[in-house]
This record gives C-alpha cells, sequence and structure tokens, in this order.
C-alpha cells in the first residue's frame, strides 16, 4: 500500500496482532454495528501503522491504531458522529473516516468544528480506502470545486 503514496513524510513501525486484536476489542466493547476494518486499510497498517504520507497534492496525517481510539474519544465522536471511525486528518482540519454503521466500507470527509452525519461538511468521498488513495486532489477541491 505504501507505494500508492508519492511521498512517505514519516512512517511508524508495522501494525502487530496485538494492536489489531486490541482495536477490534474497542470497536466490540464501544458496540459498533461493524466491527471489521476495509481490507485494503488493514494491509496498509501492517505495512505502517500511521505516520505522514502525499499523494499528490492530498496530505495524509494516518492515525496509529491507539491514536484511532484517542481522536474518538477527544473529539466525541460517539456523542455526534456515532460509529464513524477517525483514521487521517488532512492537515486542514478534516478528518477522513470509515463509516461503521453498516458492512461497507464507504470513507467520509467531515470538519472537526461541524461533526455531523447531517452536516453540509460530511460527505461521502471514496467507496473504500484503495480508492481514496487514488485521488490526488487536496480536499477543498471536492469541497468548493469552482475554485
Amino acid at each position: 500500500m505504501l507505494e500508492r503514496f508519492d511521498e512517505i513524510i514519516s512512517q511508524n513501525m508495522p501494525a502487530t496482532e496485538q494492536e489489531f486484536c486490541g482495536l477490534y476489542h474497542w470497536l466490540k466493547e464501544k458496540n459498533f454495528p461493524v466491527t471489521i476494518l476495509d481490507t485494503s486499510y488493514q494491509n496498509f497498517l501492517l505495512e505502517s501503522n500511521g505516520g505522514g504520507f502525499l499523494r499528490g497534492e492530498r496530505e495524509y496525517q494516518m492515525f496509529s491504531m491507539r491514536e484511532i481510539c484517542d481522536f474518538y474519544e477527544i473529539y466525541a465522536f460517539e456523542r455526534y458522529m456515532p460509529y464513524a471511525l477517525p483514521f487521517a486528518m488532512d492537515g486542514y482540519g478534516n478528518f477522513f473516516l470509515f463509516d461503521m454503521r453498516k458492512q461497507n466500507s464507504f470513507v467520509y470527509l467531515v470538519g472537526a468544528n461541524d461533526m455531523s452525519w447531517e452536516s453540509e461538511g460530511c460527505f461521502q468521498l471514496a467507496e473504500n480506502f484503495a480508492t481514496l488513495l487514488e485521488q490526488t486532489k487536496p480536499v477543498y477541491c471536492y469541497l468548493f470545486p469552482d475554485l
């Protein structure tokens, strides 16, 4: 998966089986309807458990599995966007997240200052993690296509 990025700013050690078990346990503990991660995202974690990456003009500040849980708690996702699983930020204050309400791998984008499934700033960006990494434009190009 790392070969899909144009530049690796920072890279973490690959995720361990213990870290996967910890995250899956946490998802079940939080009563997420879906507790299995997108396969392409799992493959990414097996190469780097978080880090900083560039794809075209888009930046990904990928969270480690531990940071996923931390950001979920710190930003009160459980209250504002139940079952949204944040996995990265874009460098402009937006979260990339998986919709874990249904058995799909849809990737959404939402601003950290307007977190709600119904928000105008929350929209589906890709069908899955692999498709997300095919996109090269910064996220604001999707928010403001006329720029």
